[in-house]
């Protein structure tokens, strides 16, 4: 396989063809935002429990014990940060070069805005 600059593709699915510039553009802006988002949920994920560092220290073993909505939330927090993750896996694997590197920026620029909250 190797990369095109082609702007006339499949995004995603069959029936989400590219014909037109103006679509392109717009497809490379959400594969940023994506990646973007991407990040910021990790981050978000990872601070919404630094709140409770009791549930997560001393009932680590204990799954029982941590409240059902903080398992609730950090369960759909999860589901969207693996859903995002896929949908940029898929992206990339157009194989389009500007999709590839607009997914890229986004994932950079998101590490750059947000990646001191993952740490």
């Amino acid at each position: 396989m190797y990369f095109s600059n082609d702007t006339n593709i499949i995004f995603l699915f069959d029936y989400f063809r590219i014909r037109c510039m103006y679509e392109f553009i717009f497809c490379n802006i959400m594969c940023f935002l994506l990646g973007f988002l991407s990040i910021y949920i990790k981050a978000v994920k990872r601070n919404t429990f630094k709140k409770y560092p009791n549930d997560l220290k001393e009932n680590l073993l204990f799954v029982k014990n941590i409240p059902v909505d903080h398992r609730l939330t950090f369960g759909m927090i999860s589901f969207i940060n693996y859903a995002v993750d896929y949908l940029l896996m898929l992206l990339v694997m157009t194989f389009n070069l500007f999709i590839f590197l607009s997914t890229m920026v986004g994932i950079a620029v998101g590490y750059f805005f947000c990646g001191h909250l993952l740490v």
